[in-house]
């Protein structure tokens, strides 16, 4: 099956607030299809908040620098395969890592992040492809 983004719901668990961000494959796309075979089925992990950075510890497998940058957007997702974290970047920053960009918060969800506290127990599970190979046919 092909695919060119999806969208990803975080959710706060024991709460009903959500955030949701675009993955786009084409940014880094063995990273992008590594996190998307993982999310075959939703995951669960804890929130860390530094640093105007949101970081989820997520392991997606063999994943390794790719396109990788320092620079980074407010707004901005990202994968750190040094430390096998997810990490959503809320304000616009040099990062002393390299991080794969691999999508974006998508408009209005930015709220539902800067309000997440360290050690939240959070949940991560894919919404639905936004492009399929049947677009195609």
């Amino acid at each position: 099956m092909s695919f060119n983004q999806f969208t990803v719901e975080f959710s706060i668990i024991g709460n009903d607030r959500v955030g949701r961000a675009t993955l786009i494959r084409q940014l880094s796309p063995k990273t992008v299809a590594l996190i998307r075979y993982q999310l075959r089925q939703p995951i669960q992990s804890r929130v860390v908040v530094r640093n105007g950075e949101v970081a989820i510890p997520f392991k997606i497998g063999r994943a390794g620098p790719e396109k990788s940058r320092r620079d980074v957007k407010r707004g901005e997702v990202a994968y750190w395969p040094q430390s096998q974290t997810l990490i959503i970047f809320l304000k616009e920053k040099q990062v002393d890592y390299p991080v794969n960009i691999i999508g974006s918060i998508d408009a209005g969800n930015l709220r539902f992040f800067d309000q997440l506290t360290i050690g939240k127990s959070i949940k991560l599970e894919m919404i639905k492809p936004t492009t399929d190979e049947k677009d195609y046919l």
